[in-house]
């Protein structure tokens, strides 16, 4: 007979069902970002430091001191890589059947990902945001070097993004109307891939209350997020383009049928396309 309650204790890090021999133990976390404490998971040193002298905030610092300076031109791939902190592959999903499975990360693979670092520089760097973010207020990761919104996203990310964009600036010769129909055809589009972009990030995670993940600048007492979550742009969850667009179209609804003489003012895709990159 199945039951949906099990009565269980907790003790420290261990879990003992009541009525069974069975327990559980649960990994202790090796990083406690507060509290300037890390612990490989290799060889089980501590990494040293305290405060900006904590190794692992100063680096990742450098990483994305250096991720500026490799697409400024100012260092090599291989530069960067040399970083004392850098992104890697630990395994890699295969989309079969009902159940996860995963394999090893091979030789080719960590090519394929590092390639796509140096495909970065080969992009159009307007169309990358690379405004920079507040020194100071809630945003607590530029504390650790992401003093610049593209620093949020992986170059993996960053492509995707970008062909989004491309996409974007190609539909608008296959819009039929005049130019201020397609003008608002492409404002709406662009609404829900900005806010797409909210859920894609290195520092989005799952909301477990509301069992969706939340948008990138929600982080308010953590100083730092060593996974994330992202959303699948066909998905039909929150974050998705589908949902998004499924939002914008409810509020054009609502501003059609409002009884109101109310003016709003969105400003247009082109408006937003033609702007410089803020330094």
């Amino acid at each position: 007979m199945r039951s949906n309650n099990i009565i269980a204790k907790v003790s420290k890090n261990r879990i003992l069902l009541k009525d069974s021999s069975k327990s559980y133990e649960i990994p202790q976390g090796n990083v406690k970002a507060g509290n300037n404490y890390a612990k490989c998971l290799y060889c089980g040193s501590v990494l040293p430091g305290k405060g900006r002298e904590w190794y692992v905030r100063d680096a990742i610092k450098e990483w994305n001191s250096n991720y500026e300076k490799f697409l400024n031109g100012e260092i090599t791939l291989e530069e960067l890589r040399n970083s004392k902190a850098r992104p890697t592959l630990l395994v890699k999903f295969k989309d079969e059947g009902r159940n996860l499975d995963f394999d090893e990360i091979t030789e080719e693979d960590k090519k394929i990902f590092w390639k796509a670092f140096n495909k970065l520089r080969e992009i159009d760097i307007v169309k990358i945001s690379t405004e920079k973010a507040f020194p100071y207020g809630l945003l607590a990761f530029v504390r650790w070097g992401i003093d610049r919104f593209y620093k949020l996203f992986n170059a993996r990310q960053l492509l995707i993004l970008v062909k989004i964009v491309n996409r974007l600036n190609e539909l608008r010769d296959k819009i039929n109307g005049d130019e201020e129909y397609k003008n608002a055809i492409l404002t709406y589009l662009t609404m829900a891939f900005l806010n797409h972009v909210r859920y894609n990030s290195m520092i989005t995670s799952i909301d477990s209350t509301r069992a969706f993940n939340v948008p990138v600048t929600a982080f308010r007492g953590f100083a730092f997020s060593w996974t994330w979550v992202e959303i699948s742009p066909l998905g039909n969850i929150s974050g998705s383009l589908i949902k998004l667009l499924e939002h914008i179209k409810k509020g054009l609804k609502y501003l059609i049928y409002t009884n109101t003489n109310s003016q709003i003012e969105v400003p247009s895709y082109q408006d937003n396309l033609q702007k410089e990159p803020v330094d």
